[in-house]
């Protein structure tokens, strides 16, 4: 059986591992060469940062033992909009267990610590190329409100 609780320090290795997988499957996406080197001294920081800290928080999705997905949520402000939201950082199911409802439950979780946390949106950043991600954000009622536009200068 799946289930998705909020995760601990003693998760951080889970996380990495589930944190390199997501890495592997953005490689094509990724508009600069990032090294895995770089990949897993960045997820060692966020890791640190999210379990560490009031303002960040992740959870993760289990069956049994087996860790199978995670989500993280960093609080923010829009001082534009005068907005409290979150803004997820990172969101992995793996691959077995998509079109499941996994990453549903995740995006439950997320959207009811969101809540408790008094914020009044959720919001996260995804490649255009990712369709399959984009159609399951829209299927949890995420909607496109901007583009994020990069020019490769080499």
């Amino acid at each position: 059986m799946v289930t998705v609780r909020r995760a601990t320090r003693k998760d951080k290795k889970k996380i990495h591992s589930l944190f390199m997988e997501l890495a592997d499957t953005q490689v094509g996406f990724e508009p600069i060469k990032i090294t895995r080197k770089m990949l897993s001294e960045r997820m060692n920081k966020m890791s640190d940062a999210v379990l560490n800290s009031k303002k960040a928080f992740c959870f993760i999705a289990e069956d049994g033992d087996k860790s199978i997905g995670f989500v993280t949520g960093f609080n923010n402000i829009s001082r534009t909009r005068k907005t409290r939201y979150v803004e997820i950082g990172d969101m992995y199911v793996k691959k077995a267990y998509r079109n499941k409802g996994v990453g549903g439950m995740l995006a439950k979780a997320i959207e009811d610590e969101s809540k408790k946390r008094k914020m009044t949106h959720l919001r996260m950043q995804v490649f255009c190329e990712n369709t399959d991600a984009v159609e399951a954000y829209k299927s949890w009622d995420f909607k496109p409100t901007r583009y994020i536009m990069t020019k490769n200068l080499k």
